[in-house]
């Protein structure tokens, strides 16, 4: 269930990406948004 909520932040980063024009300053932090996420709804599935 958290993927989803995973899969729509991802996909707003990369429409706010696209809006903004792409910069090479921008790309580690939309990584690291998604690694952040990702390693969220890992440590939640461990929890439950």
């Amino acid at each position: 269930m958290r993927w989803i909520i995973t899969a729509v932040f991802i996909a707003l980063a990369i429409w706010w990406s696209k809006k903004k024009g792409i910069e090479v300053e921008v790309i580690p932090k939309l990584s690291m948004m998604t690694a952040v996420f990702f390693v969220v709804c890992l440590s939640e599935e461990i929890k439950e």
